[in-house]
C-alpha cells in the first residue's frame, strides 16, 4: 500500500474486503466510512495496481481466452473461438459440440442465415441446442450435391439448422457445379433462381465450413473434383475453398467461377461470415480463407492455432503449453 498512512490502510483494507468479498455497493462503504463515494471510487480503482487485490479468471487457461485475443488483434477479427480437442478418441464429435455452441452466440432472431456445406459444418449444425427463433430464415448458399455423408449436404445442413432453431429455410435448387462459367450464367439467368439468390445477398450471417485442397479433402474424396483439376488448383497454388470457391494463400480467388451459389464478392458484404475448421492439416486453408478479407469470425481447435502461431511466428507460447 504505497504512501498509505496507517489509519488510511486499513480502511482501504477495509474497502477492498466489503466491496470483493461482501459485495457491498461504493455508496455504502461511502456511508459507513463516511467517504464521499468519488474516493471510494478512486480507492477501488487503485486496488489491482496497488497489488492489494489480485484478479483471477476462472477457466481462462481451459478457454484459451487469451490466444483467442492474440489472434482476433493480430488478425483483425470480431470474434476467434479456440477448442481443444486433440486428445478425444472423436474430435470432429467433440469439435461439433463446442462450434455448435459458438453459433448460439452469434445467431439471433430476424437474421437470414447463411449455410454452405461439409463433414466439419454438420457435426456443429447435428449438435446444435432447440431454439425458438421463429423469424429466422436459414438459406442453401451453394448448389446441391450427391455425397456419401448426408450432414455434409448443404440442404441437409440448411434443413436441419432450421429445424433446430424452429424457422423457415430456403434450399438451391441446382448443382453445385457445372461445367464452366458459361454454363454457370445460363443457368443463373433462371427466374427460379431469383428468390433464393435474393435472400443470399441479403444475408446477416454466413456460417462456412473451410475445405483444403489435398487428395484426402472431402471435396476431393466426394468427387466433385477430378484428380487433374485438383493438381491443376494445387500447382497453382490454391489451398482450400470457401463454398467450393478457390482461394491461394495470399486470399486471391480462383478467377474462373463454376459454382452455382454465393460469389467472393457477395460474401465480402455480409456483416458476418464465421467459418469453421478442425485438424492441423487445414491450417494453410484457414490462413487462406483469413486472407480473403470476407472473414469476421474463426472457429478453429487449437491443434490448428498451435500451426498457425508457428507459421506466423506468433509469440503466444506459454499461451500453447497452458492449454495443451
Amino acid at each position: 500500500m504505497r504512501g498509505s498512512q496507517p489509519e488510511e490502510s486499513n480502511y482501504i483494507l477495509k474497502i477492498a474486503y466489503w466491496y470483493y468479498k461482501l459485495n457491498m455497493t461504493q455508496a455504502e462503504i461511502a456511508q459507513r466510512l463516511n467517504l464521499t463515494r468519488q474516493r471510494v471510487n478512486q480507492i477501488i480503482g487503485k486496488l489491482v495496481e496497488d497489488g492489494i487485490v489480485e484478479i483471477k479468471i476462472n477457466g481462462l487457461h481451459e478457454d484459451n481466452v487469451r490466444l483467442e485475443s492474440v489472434f482476433e488483434q493480430y488478425f483483425s477479427l470480431n470474434r476467434v473461438f479456440i477448442f481443444n480437442v486433440n486428445e478425444s478418441d472423436d474430435p470432429l464429435d467433440l469439435f461439433g459440440q463446442e462450434a455448435a455452441e459458438a453459433l448460439g452466440y452469434l445467431i439471433r432472431d430476424g437474421q437470414i442465415i447463411g449455410v454452405s456445406w461439409g463433414v466439419t459444418l454438420g457435426a456443429a449444425v447435428m449438435k446444435m441446442q432447440q431454439k425458438s427463433l421463429s423469424r429466422c430464415t436459414v438459406v442453401q448458399m451453394v448448389g446441391g450435391l450427391n455425397s456419401n455423408s448426408e450432414m455434409a449436404k448443404p440442404d441437409e445442413i440448411a434443413r436441419t439448422m432450421a429445424k433446430k432453431l424452429s424457422c423457415d429455410y430456403h434450399l438451391l435448387y441446382a448443382p453445385a457445379m457445372v461445367d464452366n462459367a458459361q454454363a454457370r450464367e445460363v443457368i443463373l439467368q433462371d427466374n427460379a433462381f431469383e428468390e433464393t439468390f435474393d435472400l443470399i445477398h441479403r444475408c446477416n450471417i454466413a456460417v462456412l465450413g473451410v475445405g483444403e485442397l489435398s487428395q484426402s479433402s472431402t471435396i476431393y474424396q466426394q468427387g466433385f473434383l477430378t484428380q487433374e483439376r485438383m493438381e491443376r488448383l494445387v500447382d497453382g497454388g490454391y489451398v482450400g475453398d470457401l463454398v467450393m470457391q478457390p482461394f491461394k494463400m495470399d486470399g486471391t480467388w480462383e478467377q474462373e467461377n463454376n459454382v452455382i451459389g454465393v460469389s467472393p464478392e457477395t460474401l465480402a458484404q455480409i456483416p458476418c461470415v464465421a467459418v469453421m475448421a478442425c485438424g492441423d492439416n487445414k491450417t494453410d486453408a484457414v490462413l487462406g480463407a483469413i486472407n480473403t478479407g470476407c472473414v469476421d469470425v474463426l472457429i478453429i481447435d487449437q491443434s490448428i492455432a498451435a500451426s498457425i502461431a508457428k507459421k506466423l511466428s506468433l509469440d503466444v507460447g506459454d499461451m500453447l503449453e497452458e492449454t495443451t
